[in-house]
């Protein structure tokens, strides 16, 4: 996140909060506000629906879904057993030790012109 501001990104959150658990959104929200400070935050049940550039998440089933609509944009996904092995054109995959390769990218996708793919 620090990456993502240095460069000047607005940072948004966008979570996904359970269908029955009304609780865990309030939650999760103040968790952000003790943790992240003043953010936008957005809770949903489709990350699909939600437009931006780049998305950070560590779960390929919501990395898919909004990628559905966006040939150009690109998923920063944080490495975990349960995501070991995906791969896509649009993730990059964050491991701890190449946080270079994330910045270049996002300097790319920041800088880059319309139409212009990663």
């Amino acid at each position: 996140m620090e990456l993502a501001r240095d460069l000047e990104y607005r940072i948004m959150i966008l979570t996904q909060g359970p269908r029955r658990v009304p609780e865990a959104w309030s939650g999760k929200k103040e968790w952000i506000d003790a943790n992240l400070g003043d953010v936008d935050v957005t809770i949903t049940r489709d990350k699909g629906l939600v437009y931006g550039k780049v998305l950070v998440d560590d779960y390929p089933k919501y990395a898919e879904r909004w990628l559905e609509h966006r040939p150009r944009g690109l998923v920063i996904m944080p490495e975990h057993k349960y995501n070991k092995g995906y791969s896509h054109p649009n993730v990059v995959r964050y491991d701890g030790s190449n946080l270079d390769e994330v910045r270049e990218v996002l300097t790319r996708v920041k800088t880059r012109q319309p139409r212009e793919s990663l």
